[in-house]
């Protein structure tokens, strides 16, 4: 058990879960998630710890010779109770894989009947799966079997919970070790993640078919994602906040179908999707296909009205490329600069990574230099606009484990905060006052949860550097834009911050053979129309 947590706390908060999720969405929940809590309920106190304890291990199976928990004295009459209220099955029923991973080594060579001890774990695994039925298999281990059951239920509840199925319970162990504590603000007693059974029913159909075109793509199989072409739900408007996760299936699905050549596909699906980059892509097919006109018609589109800076680049570069160098419509593009300040360095390779070695070099120089890359300067806006995060707007905090607002990723958040947004620039304009915020967050909110601050990268040395070297106007900026698209302006930061007397520079390190990102290129866009320092060293190798 974790130092500092009491007996029996994976328990507790377990069952806040299991109860916060039921008051909230009782109205929602069909009769089987609605049963669960009330079974759960009905159960001994040891086998409601037992359950969980298998829940919050890695399974899917479980030998019951291996199970001890100081807190529950009788795992046998505990997984008595879970079986006979059907939260545990004994059911051999796993493949022969996955029960042959419970066993070690030693009990997988003497299933073998074969001298095989110089062999891997794995190749006796495989040795013993294919010599030995399951049939035979289950006659020869020395212990019983657990599965956990009803995981489909809990899933839908920790969706709930979370909003999302990438939380879990160690959340939980984190804030109450204080590792990663989480703000304290007022879960609105209304609020709801999923406001009827259809949005959930949706988003839990997208986490699984997500899950399978993971799987899908890692094996490189192309009947699979064809078959699930056809399971893909059509965009649903009256859910607006799975917006965004419906469009990053269908654009990974189609995306990997390009890859295997099924253009025509990849397009049908990149016309269901309304999120970056499925224009891109379409534009990218047709000229495959030779339809250029097509693809510089929707690329005009793009440019007329684009959803984000990736998408508009991207066009602006496309159309450049494709049109006849005569056209005057492509005279008439907009210019996007790649002149940017370099440094050629020609440094004596080490072992270590080619950012540590230009930190040395640039140190050598008489500068102070960190490892910043999105560390810094977002972190300096999650700090210096930390209560405007936070700020209590309705139906934006729904459980006490965000890291920031529901819609903080939305064009909603600024609009919504608009008034506090411009007041806090105001503020952070006066002499002085941004120290001050940045101070005194970095002190009273040290540790919390925000999607901006990555607290390990940012030191009180690295803090005061940078804000009594960089300008309050050139923060200020990147501020704005970074407020302009949150998601993806967040990244793409130089890798290197240079101190030298009251100065400072941004270094983005390439070593041979590498080039700036997309997103980078546009950051260095924006740091040249600022006249920010700004440059990309060029590290080859003596």
């Amino acid at each position: 058990m974790p130092e500092n947590l009491p007996q029996g706390y994976y328990h507790r908060n377990f069952t806040y879960l299991l109860e916060f999720v039921a008051e909230r969405y009782h109205a929602i929940l069909n009769t089987e998630e609605l049963s669960f809590l009330q079974d759960f309920q009905h159960l001994s106190r040891t086998a409601q710890r037992l359950y969980v304890r298998l829940y919050s291990r890695k399974g899917p199976l479980f030998r019951t010779d291996k199970l001890s928990y100081e807190d529950i004295p009788d795992i046998t009459e505990a997984a008595q109770e879970l079986i006979s209220g059907a939260f545990l099955n004994q059911e051999q029923d796993g493949e022969s894989e996955q029960i042959l991973s419970l066993l070690l080594k030693d009990e997988l060579i003497v299933l073998a009947g074969c001298p095989c001890a110089a062999m891997k774990k794995h190749e006796i695994l495989a040795l013993v799966a294919e010599s030995m039925s399951r049939e035979a298999l289950i006659d020869a281990i020395p212990f019983e079997i657990l599965r956990p059951c009803r995981l489909n239920t809990l899933k839908t509840y920790r969706l709930l919970f979370f909003g999302n199925l990438h939380q879990d319970m160690t959340d939980f162990v984190l804030h109450e070790l204080g590792v990663t504590p989480f703000e304290t603000y007022e879960v609105d007693a209304y609020a709801q993640c999923f406001s009827n059974r259809q949005a959930l029913d949706e988003a839990l159909t997208l986490y699984d078919l997500g899950e399978q075109a993971g799987v899908a793509i890692g094996n490189n199989d192309e009947d699979a994602l064809l078959s699930l072409m056809t399971l893909l739900p059509s965009r649903n408007s009256d859910f607006p906040g799975l917006g965004f996760r419906h469009d990053r299936l269908i654009n990974n699905i189609a995306r990997q179908l390009e890859r295997h050549g099924y253009l025509n596909e990849a397009a049908l699906l990149y016309r269901q999707s309304k999120s970056p980059p499925a224009r891109e892509r379409i534009a990218r097919i047709l000229a495959k296909q030779d339809d250029k006109d097509t693809a510089i018609a929707i690329c005009q589109k793009i440019v007329a009205e684009p959803i984000d800076e990736a998408e508009y680049e991207f066009a602006i570069k496309f159309m450049s490329r494709q049109m006849k160098k005569n056209d005057p419509a492509r005279t008439a593009l907009p210019t996007l600069a790649t002149n940017f300040k370099t440094l050629e360095l020609c440094l004596k390779q080490q072992d270590m990574r080619v950012e540590a070695l230009v930190c040395q070099w640039a140190e050598d120089q008489g500068n102070t230099a960190f490892y910043v890359e999105n560390g810094l300067l977002p972190g300096l806006f999650g700090l210096a606009f930390w209560d405007v995060i936070f700020l209590p707007v309705d139906g934006v905090f729904f459980n006490p484990y965000q890291r920031g607002p529901i819609d903080l990723f939305l064009t909603t958040f600024s609009q919504v905060r608009a008034q506090h947004i411009e007041e806090r620039f105001e503020t952070l304009a006066r002499p002085g006052v941004l120290q001050q915020i940045v101070a005194a967050n970095y002190q009273c909110k040290y540790g919390k949860a925000n999607y901006f601050v990555f607290w390990e990268m940012l030191s009180p040395e690295l803090i005061h550097l940078a804000l009594s070297s960089i300008p309050a106007s050139d923060l200020l900026a990147v501020f704005r834009r970074l407020l302009i698209d949150l998601r993806n302006n967040r990244s793409g930061f130089p890798d290197l911050i240079l101190f030298q007397q009251g100065s400072y520079q941004l270094v983005e390190v390439k070593g041979p053979g590498d080039r700036l990102q997309i997103n980078q290129e546009r950051w260095f866009r924006f740091f040249t129309q600022n006249n920010m320092p700004a440059s990309i060293a060029n590290v080859s190798f003596q």
